[in-house]
């Protein structure tokens, strides 16, 4: 594991460290002060979303993206990768993701599931890239025709929906996006069909100058920004 950027112990004893599960299908992460992020659960996602069937004219996600009008593999960025969920999904649609994750810790977490998909059968591995920071920090060239954009934002604007316990863990360990409206901007200025926030429904529209309309799912919304 040291030469693909992680470095595991079994010394139990020893913190901070990165933690295998025993099936080694997932890994955590524990620091000195208890706190602990992890079980993203890739291997049991991924089979779980083979199983189901997924249609691009209902899924909230696939028609925000616009998958029924645009080509199989298709570029699309996802500007804050958080646990992979989202990008499973859109690799699951058959489009070619480059997930961007700017948490050190986190992005640790995704590289060891990255790497244990090699072993998943019909998993499209070559159509998923990883990069450790945010888009506007790293200068790539080649850009997108659809950005996916899923902040971290300080609560949920639905009291209703309270957080599962994993994704209430994830979002105390990584904090809220203060400055996500400038890397929103930033998705702007890339991408060369549309802009995808994701927001809960309660939230206001952000950027209405430049909001085309929005899918609502059950407790999220996608608000969709077309670029002119």
């Amino acid at each position: 594991m040291v030469e693909k950027g992680l470095i595991v112990t079994n010394d139990t004893s020893l913190l901070p460290r990165y933690l295998i599960t025993d099936d080694e299908n997932d890994i955590y992460y524990e620091n000195l002060d208890g706190d602990r992020v992890g079980k993203f659960e890739w291997v049991k996602l991924w089979k779980r979303l083979m199983r189901q069937s997924n249609s691009i004219t209902k899924e909230p996600l696939a028609k925000a993206i616009g998958l029924k009008n645009i080509k199989e593999k298709t570029l699309i960025w996802d500007m804050s990768c958080g646990t992979g969920k989202d990008t499973l999904l859109l690799l699951k649609f058959g489009c070619r993701v480059h997930a961007f994750e700017r948490n050190k810790i986190i992005y640790n977490l995704l590289l060891y599931h990255f790497y244990l998909m090699e072993s998943v059968e019909n998993f499209p591995l070559e159509m998923l890239s990883l990069t450790f920071g945010a888009p506007m920090q790293v200068g790539l060239i080649d850009k997108p025709k659809v950005i996916y954009f899923d902040p971290m934002y300080a609560e949920s604007a639905n009291k209703k929906s309270a957080p599962r316990a994993q994704m209430a863990m994830f979002r105390q360990f990584v904090g809220e996006d203060i400055d996500f409206e400038t890397h929103l901007e930033f998705a702007f200025t890339l991408a060369s069909e549309r802009v995808v926030l994701k927001r809960s429904v309660k939230s206001p529209v952000l950027y209405k100058n430049r909001f085309s309309h929005s899918i609502i799912g059950k407790s999220t919304r996608y608000d969709v920004y077309m670029i002119h």
